[in-house]
């Protein structure tokens, strides 16, 4: 899910004008955005502009991990680092699944990351969640090559 798919779905805590930002760092980097998932930070008092978030933002460089908040004057900032696909690490992806009242499976997703460290137990979209992890999962694989048939020179 991309940052304007999260806001018209109603995710939250929304990217906003922050998605802007975001936008920017990756046209700086000449990246395009894959996928997308927002996190609240702190306790999330405040006004829209200084509660804290984390975006995590794939990108086909790597993962784009910024932090926004407030500076002492109130002002909006966002942090961010991008972490190449080669220094991710430790993607781990969870599933429980369980019956609901009506005796229909229902299953609930977490996800953490050891590098940039991240988890998500309780996903506000599960759906962004999964593509994300699974961005994360198919570009951080190493292909190991077959053993090339040795010949032998006996």
């Amino acid at each position: 899910m991309k940052m304007r798919d999260w806001d018209e779905g109603g995710g939250q805590p929304a990217f906003g004008h922050r998605a802007y930002w975001i936008e920017d760092i990756l046209d700086s980097l000449d990246a395009a955005e894959i996928a997308s998932y927002a996190l609240s930070e702190g306790d999330g008092s405040g006004d829209d502009a200084s509660v804290p978030r984390r975006y995590l933002v794939a990108c086909e460089l790597g993962i784009l991990d910024a932090r926004a908040d407030a500076d002492e004057d109130d002002n909006p900032r966002l942090a961010s680092a991008l972490i190449p696909w080669s220094d991710v690490r430790s993607v781990r992806v969870s599933a429980l699944t369980s019956l609901d009242d009506a005796f229909r499976h229902a299953t609930t997703w977490s996800g953490s990351l050891g590098l940039p460290s991240v988890r998500i137990d309780d996903p506000a979209k599960p759906d962004a969640l999964l593509e994300l992890w699974r961005e994360c999962l198919v570009r951080t694989q190493t292909q190991t090559q077959p053993p090339l048939a040795g010949s032998s020179d006996e």
